[in-house]
């Protein structure tokens, strides 16, 4: 849904206020972060009124920094949507290229997931075979009626694999809520 040219125009009242608030030069953000590093390492007694002033002002800014998101939630989050589908495109292709140059990395992490929950997932799916068997349903039948492999019920069964729920509530609706 499109925005009115009122809605914009609060959008960019807001924005601007924002921006005044918030508004800081180069040099002054290089002199906080410098002013930080040293907080962080001297004695809290030994600030300087510059430092004292910092830390003091970065609180009430956090806060009101965090007002006005509470205050603005949903406009903020309208805009992120339509930034995100004004971009979407661009991501995906980002996102192919990224798992192509990655694909080892990827597989690697997969590998370690899957092996740190295999108990997990075993433990969890050990009620699809109870409730396979007591519809008196063989693997290769629940395979034919979910159009999967006898392989794959026979993994989700034993933890190999993580199960499809919203494949098998089609056929063992009493697995519903088990996930």
């Amino acid at each position: 849904m499109p925005f009115t040219a009122e809605e914009l125009e609060d959008m960019r009242r807001f924005d601007k206020e924002i921006e005044e608030d918030f508004a800081t030069t180069p040099e002054e953000r290089t002199q906080a972060h410098e002013l930080d590093i040293e907080a962080k390492t001297s004695n809290t007694a030994e600030l300087t009124k510059p430092q004292k002033y910092y830390y003091a002002n970065r609180e009430k800014e956090n806060a009101k920094s965090r007002a006005y998101y509470a205050i603005h939630y949903e406009r903020i989050r309208a805009r992120q949507n339509a930034y995100n589908l004004d971009h979407r495109e661009e991501k995906e292709a980002y996102d192919k290229v990224y798992r192509q140059e990655n694909k080892e990395l990827i597989q690697a992490q997969q590998k370690r997931y899957k092996a740190k929950n295999r108990e997990q997932y075993a433990e969890a799916q050990s009620i699809i075979k109870p409730a396979r068997k007591a519809k008196k349903i063989s693997q290769r039948k629940l395979a034919q009626l979910l159009g999967v492999s006898r392989c794959t019920i026979q993994s989700w069964e034993s933890g190999a694999l993580k199960a499809k729920w919203e494949l098998l509530y089609t056929i063992l609706p009493e697995l519903e809520g088990m996930r």
